[in-house]
């Protein structure tokens, strides 16, 4: 009785793995099933002959093969590049630029106080100067208003501590009138403006 249930525990055994293990091939899955089947019969027929009911074993239902869940890729949407286009507004020549005092000319005669001389520094969409776009420059008296088309001027600046050669948009305004003079630049949708006062 001890060997018959043995033997029906090995056939259980071998009944369970086969149907646990999806990758097994049909014919040795089959065959597994025909031994295991043969040794249930075997151990029913000894523990038969020391019992009246038979016990019948059924073989065990096969695991269905895991499922797996992946989860869906998140769809990321490329950021639009940053534009580095921007004007800068110099002072190129010393002197004549920025940061000084100014005098409007009542006689008509001009001198550097008069003057104004500024220029400007078009970068594009990469952050590189260009000597390319048409720039527009407006000032409080129109008549002096210009518009560039591209520019063939150059001037030296210093940039990340090198020196480099630059186009340049140069543009000399007269102070006719005293007040507050705003010269913008615009090419595009960039503008710049810069505002003296004129004494």
């Amino acid at each position: 009785m001890i060997q018959a249930i043995a033997l029906l525990k090995t056939a259980i055994i071998l009944l369970t793995l086969v149907a646990s293990l999806p990758n097994v091939p049909q014919d040795l899955r089959d065959q597994a099933v025909s031994i295991g089947n043969q040794a249930i019969a075997a151990a029913n027929v000894a523990i038969l002959e020391q019992s009246v009911e038979p016990i019948i074993v059924a073989a065990p239902t096969p695991t269905p093969a895991p499922v797996i869940i992946t989860s869906q890729p998140t769809i990321t949407m490329p950021e639009a590049p940053i534009s580095k286009a921007h004007i800068d507004i110099i002072s190129p020549i010393s002197g004549k630029g920025l940061g000084r005092q100014y005098a409007s000319s009542t006689n008509g005669t001009m001198t550097d106080a008069n003057t104004l001389v500024i220029g400007a520094i078009v970068y594009d969409d990469a952050g590189d100067p260009t000597n390319q776009p048409t720039v527009e420059v407006k000032a409080k008296d129109a008549s002096q208003n210009k518009t560039f088309i591209g520019t063939g001027v150059v001037t030296p600046r210093y940039v990340d501590g090198s020196k480099r050669v630059l186009p340049v948009y140069m543009f000399s305004y007269d102070f006719h009138t005293s007040g507050d003079h705003t010269i913008t630049f615009s090419t595009g949708a960039l503008t710049q403006s810069v505002t003296v006062t004129v004494q």
